[in-house]
């Protein structure tokens, strides 16, 4: 990783079904440097648009499909729901927000594993055998040290986190992956009068589940989260509808995980899931004939695109971006 969270997307750095299966084991062998923090913030206010930004919202109209890059984010959400996703899952009823079941099959799942629908009962049951070959196919060559740095900045002034920190993550550390999270967003009425979900992916690419079949590619979800440089001078975030963008970078998200069991998540005040990201620059140019906000792949890191050098931020392709970055900027 590269820190667990935010920093300019470069590259670097759960869906429901009948079956319920296990969290996904990966191997936590890294590298380089991200940043963990605490993202996935659901705007959990109704009819409030400044509560909009705070945390992740998934933006897929920033235009971003590709499968490259590596940063970690911790997911510190009021209302989010870390699934594990069966591919061809059917989309289930979400559960009741207050009650924060995690509804769905982790990746090795048996059926029957949990038939009552609540997850969060099976949440850190053990994988069998995960390849050490998992945290490259997430693209998160960065993993230990954003997590170490990460961590370290939870522990400052706790002896006892000090201590857990003194533990190195091994080479065959679990660590329990999600493919899917899904955020509440703030209800918009121009919109729809009912709360509207979003689904935040990051499952890795696999190979061809039949003979006959082509690979499943990586399906990583580009979302808006809160600058990192901007989370430390201002811990709240109020939405400005003159800009409402600032204050969010755009990244990509590569890995959704739950802390290693080789530190307790309570002492450290880890009650979310995580999430590993890659940043791209942040918005400074905005195109004079659309109007849209410019963006860049990072300098660093995996390319997402080698024949692409910008994208472009585009509120128009879901009415809930276009209600929040265009039409309330007008009033």
């Amino acid at each position: 990783m590269s820190d667990l969270l935010p920093e300019p997307l470069g590259n670097h750095c759960p869906s429901c079904h009948k079956h319920y299966a296990t969290a996904q084991g990966v191997s936590a062998h890294l590298s380089h440097r991200p940043e963990c923090r605490r993202a996935f913030k659901a705007a959990n206010a109704a009819n409030r648009p400044e509560a909009a930004t705070r945390g992740l919202i998934n933006n897929q109209s920033a235009g971003l499909e590709e499968d490259r890059g590596s940063v970690p984010v911790p997911a510190e959400a009021s209302q989010h729901y870390p699934e594990y996703l069966d591919d061809f899952a059917p989309d289930l009823p979400l559960p009741d927000p207050l009650c924060r079941n995690f509804h769905s099959p982790p990746i090795d799942a048996e059926p029957g594993d949990n038939d009552s629908g609540s997850w969060d009962k099976r949440r850190h049951v053990e994988v069998e055998e995960v390849p050490d070959e998992a945290v490259a196919d997430f693209s998160a060559a960065q993993f230990t040290r954003c997590l170490y740095d990460f961590l370290f900045k939870l522990a400052i002034g706790n002896p006892v986190c000090l201590d857990l920190l003194m533990t190195p993550l091994q080479e065959t550390s679990r660590v329990a992956a999600y493919k899917q999270c899904k955020l509440c967003l703030p209800i918009v009425h121009q919109v729809s009068p009912q709360m509207l979900v979003n689904s935040i992916h990051a499952s890795p690419a696999r190979a061809s589940p039949g003979p006959l079949k082509p690979p499943v590619p990586a399906k990583m979800s580009t979302v808006l989260a809160r600058d990192p440089a901007e989370a430390v001078s201002s811990p709240a975030l109020v939405f400005d509808h003159t800009q409402p963008l600032r204050g969010l970078c755009v990244a990509r998200v590569r890995m959704i995980f739950d802390l290693p069991k080789v530190y307790d998540a309570k002492s450290f005040g880890v009650t979310e899931p995580l999430a590993y990201v890659e940043w791209f620059t942040s918005f400074h140019v905005v195109d004079s004939t659309t109007g849209m906000q410019i963006d860049r792949r990072p300098v660093q890191g995996d390319v997402l695109d080698s024949h692409t050098a910008k994208f472009y931020v585009n509120a128009y392709l879901r009415h809930h971006d276009f209600v929040l970055f265009r039409h309330l900027a007008t009033m």
